[in-house]
């Protein structure tokens, strides 16, 4: 099995390539989307587990363009702040195997990757209700961020017919 971790932070990404590799799996180590966009292009991996906030293309943008350009796509797990958790549903709506907070719960994150190699689905972390009141949320969240938009174009017409009666 092999995988590709991708993590800007370059101690925190060694130490995951380390925990990892002694499980007995090959590892591969990338310090960026891009970097490991490229590095996709030339080698093949099992797994990608990739931070979602990297310098250049983000982890999710790098799950994306796998999916749509390599075939067969390596699997995703995908690696965010407690702040990133409406990214993180979006991504497994992409079709990522999983997403984890930090800090990485290695544990977790073995099981999850022994579920590849295996061919098993694991339980979601979040109940299945709770995923549906995350994307409620989103959903109301873009609702509002439109209805500000909104107002806000109205507000600079305003401001721009006033400014033309001075």
């Amino acid at each position: 099995m092999r995988i590709l971790v991708v993590e800007d932070d370059r101690s925190a990404g060694e130490l995951l390539r380390d925990a990892l590799a002694s499980v007995g799996w090959e590892l591969g180590l990338s310090f960026s989307g891009d970097e490991a966009r490229s590095r996709l292009d030339r080698e093949a991996f099992d797994i990608v587990v990739a931070d979602v906030d990297l310098p250049g293309m983000s982890g999710i943008d790098l799950a994306r363009a796998a999916f749509a350009e390599l075939h067969p796509a390596p699997n995703f797990i995908l690696v965010s702040g407690q702040d990133r958790i409406i990214e993180s549903v979006n991504a497994l709506e992409l079709g990522v195997d999983d997403c984890l907070p930090k800090p990485i719960n290695l544990k977790r994150l073995v099981a999850i990757i022994r579920r590849i190699e295996e061919g098993r689905v694991l339980p979601p972390i979040a109940p299945a209700e709770e995923i549906r009141s995350i994307r409620a949320y989103r959903d109301d969240l873009r609702v509002r961020f439109l209805a500000w938009d909104d107002l806000l174009e109205k507000w600079m017409e305003i401001r721009v017919e006033c400014s033309l009666r001075v």
